[in-house]
């Protein structure tokens, strides 16, 4: 069955339209037992059109089969069984998806749907050869090649197998005595992955022959019956001269996007391409594309798999699957480590297999509150190991499935008993110092005002009868002494803004803590002229006292540290930034030197002498202290002359979520 071709063309798919059914066929091939089914011509297309021509031609030709063999059959009658011609059933190619595959693509019109029809051809087959049928033993070899090319693809490991079950089908099924595979690389050059007697010399020139460019959706066959005479080919004529080759045919493989290969028949002399060949060759070109995506799919899924594997296995937190009844659907290497168990020993097992029931019990409870509220939950949860009791963070997620329903839930646990135990050692260090610091406070508090006191008794009693040098000493002791007092107590605002009592915090709007902070500071205000402007406030969930306590020391720094002669104006803003809110606190005072930046913040810093300027050095560290402790960060912008503006972020309210201790719930992100 030749076709006719122009050399070099196209093969015109307009001309290939499927002949008549026969009227007694079956309505439904699927139905029959067994059909010897011939390859018929297909119009050669790409991609979508010659997978529906195959599967059309298949069940076209199936009650065709069924007639002949029949009549074989009856003709053959008292010959042994052996002897009859083996046939293969229609419902294997069905089910290995060549029907399924191509169905889904076709309109009840019988148009493929969203493709475009194919370009009009100058080549026409000869419509004698067109109708013929092929004898019943080349039909059941032809068929025979792709059942056993389907077989062998369901057990390639790899795309060099893929490729080499390719190459073999390729040469069984068609005349071609060499064939090869190309796919393109990410720079759109045709690499050679398989091939049969091909010299390294004729692979490297003919990379650089492409029929079509990578990705293109309306590729059809190109088929070169003699190559001696051929334009495309003039690059390439020494190469294939070298090689004997003389007649070639290139197929494409097509993908859902586009062309990513080519199949290349080899021909050593001038070759006439029959219908049925080329049908096979497309064929095998549908089924080694399709082979190809789903093993790059597997390859992917499997590279996923692989490193989902390595970080569950690597990771320093224990991650637990249970389902709804309890039991372990998944443990990584962290978690079985501490229970010194394998994967095989902890399969479909619960945890009262391996904890003590009131620890199991607790556990269950929690998943069990997870399953029913359908949220994110983080737990602190204690459970006992033969090193002793290990406390975790445990954020228990609920798993669902494409239903929506809960099937499971994930715990990602944080062993956290080396950091309770660090915590609970500098509690006690903290308490221990803060003890110290306010006896030795205490104990300086007394002296220094007896110092003042007794001095200030002096100065009364004997301060006419000294002489002026002696009353100056006098007033040095006075002064070091209050300054000394103003010092401590200080110190003890500074470990009071550390000392948080634990009681429940309620959002408190700032507008109030900037009146409070007003209040403080109305004297210096009203002395120094300062003007305020403030900007809408919003409510933070910081202590009040904590609040007037942060604004009225970087209110009094702006007054304090104002040009001479110039009034201060102050000027107060907040910003939302994500869940904080940031706020600005602005003067037209003095600047501060960039190199000075961090340290304002030490306690007992001071960048000027106490003559130039009153104040401890405490305020900027109650500050920074106040704002550490609620999570949040301060800093200063400043130039030397230009003013300085001093930043510090909140939280913001949160959002009621029945939260209550440690354990906090989120909204559910899944599907």
């Amino acid at each position: 069955m030749a076709g006719q071709y122009s050399e070099g063309r196209l093969a015109d798919p307009g001309q290939l339209a499927p002949g008549p059914v026969g009227a007694n066929e079956p309505a439904d091939p699927i139905d029959g037992d067994v059909f010897v089914v011939s390859l018929p011509v297909l119009a050669l297309r790409s991609g979508a059109a010659a997978r529906r021509s195959i599967c059309e031609d298949l069940y076209r030709l199936s009650a065709d089969a069924e007639r002949r063999q029949l009549q074989l059959r009856a003709d053959q009658r008292g010959a042994a069984e052996e002897d009859t011609i083996q046939c293969l059933p229609v419902r294997l190619l069905i089910e290995n998806g060549v029907w399924r595959s191509v169905a889904s693509k076709i309109d009840p019109a019988g148009e493929m749907s969203g493709s475009s029809k194919a370009r009009e051809s100058t080549s026409t087959f000869n419509h004698q050869r067109r109708t013929r049928s092929l004898s019943p033993e080349i039909e059941h070899h032809r068929l025979r090649i792709l059942y056993e090319l389907l077989y062998d693809l369901t057990k390639t490991h790899s795309l060099e197998d893929v490729y080499e079950s390719a190459i073999s089908a390729l040469l069984a099924g068609t005349d071609a005595g060499r064939a090869s595979i190309r796919i393109f690389d990410d720079d759109g050059i045709l690499r050679f992955k398989a091939w049969r007697d091909l010299s390294s010399d004729f692979r490297e020139a003919l990379t650089s022959y492409v029929p079509w460019p990578k990705g293109a959706v309306d590729a059809l066959p190109v088929l070169k019956p003699g190559v001696g005479r051929d334009k495309d080919l003039a690059p390439f004529r020494d190469a294939l001269a070298c090689e004997d080759v003389s007649g070639m045919g290139i197929i494409p493989l097509i993908s859902q996007n586009g062309v990513f290969g080519t199949f290349d028949l080899l021909y050593r002399q001038p070759h006439s391409f029959s219908d049925n060949e080329v049908i096979v060759a497309q064929a095998i070109a549908y089924h080694i594309s399709s082979a190809t995506e789903k093993k790059k799919a597997a390859i992917q899924l499997a590279e996923v798999a692989r490193r989902r594997e390595a970080i569950l296995e690597s990771t320093n937190v224990s991650i637990v699957v249970k389902d709804a009844s309890g039991r372990y659907t998944l443990v990584n290497r962290r978690f079985r480590r501490l229970l010194h168990i394998s994967k095989q020993q902890v399969a479909g097992k619960t945890d009262y297999d391996f904890f003590p029931r009131d620890v199991a019990d607790r556990l269950r409870a929690n998943d069990e509150r997870v399953f029913h509220e359908g949220q994110i939950i983080e737990f602190e949860e204690e459970i006992p190991y033969d090193d002793g009791i290990h406390t975790y963070i445990s954020e228990k997620i609920p798993l669902r499935s494409a239903e929506g329903q809960i099937v499971a839930v994930c715990t990602i646990a944080k062993d956290i008993t080396d950091q309770k135990k660090a915590d609970t050692a500098l509690r006690r260090a903290n308490r221990s110092l803060e003890q110290f610091a306010y006896s030795v406070s205490h104990d300086l508090r007394e002296p220094t005002r007896m110092m003042v006191a007794f001095t200030q008794l002096l100065q009364k009693c004997c301060g006419p009868r000294l002489d002026a040098q002696a009353n100056k000493y006098m007033e040095f002791i006075v002064g070091g002494a209050l300054q000394m007092q103003n010092l401590i107590s200080g110190l003890f605002d500074f470990l009071e803004s550390g000392n948080i009592p634990n009681e429940q915090i309620v959002p408190v709007n700032c507008e109030s803590g900037v009146a409070g902070a007003k209040d403080i500071l109305k004297g210096a205000i009203e002395k120094t002229g300062a003007h305020i402007i403030v900007g809408p406030m919003p409510s933070v969930e910081v202590r009040g006292f904590h609040l007037i306590q942060l604004f009225q020391n970087l209110i009094g720094n702006a007054i304090k540290y104002a040009k001479a002669g110039v009034s201060p104006r102050i000027s107060i803003q907040s910003e939302r930034e994500d869940n904080m809110w940031r706020f600005s606190v602005s003067d037209n005072g003095i600047g501060i030197p960039l190199e000075h930046h961090d340290q304002v913040f030490g306690l007992f810093k001071r960048l000027h002498a106490r003559g130039e300027y009153r104040g401890t050095g405490i305020g900027l560290a109650i500050c920074r202290n106040i704002v550490d402790w609620y999570g949040g960060r301060i800093w200063v912008e400043s130039e030397v002359g230009h003013g300085s503006t001093f930043f510090f972020t909140l939280p913001g309210p949160r959002e009621a979520t029945g939260v209550s201790g440690r354990c906090q719930q989120h909204k559910d992100v899944s599907d």
